[in-house]
């Protein structure tokens, strides 16, 4: 166990009630043995003047993570709250963070980082907080973060939010922005749960359209965690088959996006729906799957 402030040191900072945390943060872990360390001492270092705490779900993980996060659950008993699964949930095609962690969070709002993800700045949740605050009219804020695979920096800018700095819905989906989830921070009473998130890996993507829709992203470019890319992390490990479904993840995710919506994006959502029908059209025709394809043509001029 790292040597690090303790429960009392961190608390002593709390200007408010420390039973009636301001943020709640969101974990949820797999096999992370060589991770998780990282990502709770990234939320141990925060320092803040509201009372936090940290929720974690394990997914029954076969390695030797629910054993670390037991030890520090025991010297961070306030803080640290964990579900400790004996049977793998995400196989049964369920929303992690929705299903198991945003219902017990007792936050206003949700700061997200995956187990094998880490935080490096120690005012990154004052800093968003404060700013979430002071700008009711803003779902949600994110940041830069540095991107490593099996521990090496990668060699390419930072795409996050490219030159947007507040964006809205539109913006996100007609520029394809990227927002690195461990870098957001959200007003919890603002996401609801849709039946249809277990059915898309992640969700991540949903999670950002459906806080977006309902109001701005305030993006920092201040460089506040890293987001790992390991061998066997779901980024790499189902990348392949990711990337096979990728345009009918997409056009099911949108479609579904039209009726939470109720049709008040229709138009933004539509032009993209038109690409990705198209594209899946081309697919089809590639591959000669002549139904398929012509299927897709006819709900491109539908769309027209």
């Amino acid at each position: 166990m790292r040597n690090l402030r303790t429960q009392e040191d961190i608390m002593a900072t709390w200007q408010e009630d420390i039973d009636k945390p301001v943020v709640s943060i969101c974990c949820i872990t797999y096999n992370h043995e060589p991770y998780i360390e990282d990502a709770l001492e990234g939320f141990l270092i925060q320092q803040t003047d509201f009372p936090f705490e940290i929720l974690i779900h394990d997914d029954a993980s076969t390695d030797a993570t629910a054993e670390i996060i037991r030890e520090y659950e025991g010297a961070y008993p306030k803080l640290i709250k964990p579900i400790y699964q004996i049977e793998n949930q995400y196989s049964k095609v369920k929303a992690m963070n929705p299903t198991f962690n945003y219902p017990r969070a007792k936050g206003d709002f949700i700061a997200l980082c995956e187990g094998d993800d880490y935080w490096t700045e120690k005012n990154k949740l004052q800093k968003q907080i404060d700013y979430l605050q002071s700008h009711k009219d803003y779902a949600m804020c994110s940041h830069n973060v540095r991107f490593e695979f099996d521990g090496v920096i990668e060699k390419r800018k930072n795409y996050t939010a490219k030159v947007i700095q507040d964006a809205d819905f539109e913006a996100i989906l007609s520029n394809g922005l990227f927002i690195a989830l461990n870098s957001i921070v959200f007003r919890k009473y603002l996401f609801e749960k849709p039946d249809w998130l277990g059915q898309l890996p992640g969700g991540h993507k949903a999670l950002i359209y459906i806080l977006t829709g309902k109001g701005k992203n305030h993006h920092f470019f201040d460089e506040m965690a890293v987001k790992r890319r390991n061998l066997g992390g779901m980024t790499v490990t189902q990348k392949k088959a990711r990337s096979e479904t990728y345009l009918d993840r997409n056009i099911f995710l949108l479609e579904n996006l039209k009726v939470y919506f109720e049709h008040v994006h229709d138009k933004v959502i539509n032009k993209k729906l038109r690409k990705l029908y198209f594209r899946k059209a081309l697919s089809n025709m590639c591959h000669c799957r002549i139904i398929s394809a012509s299927e897709s043509l006819m709900y491109i001029f539908k769309l027209l």
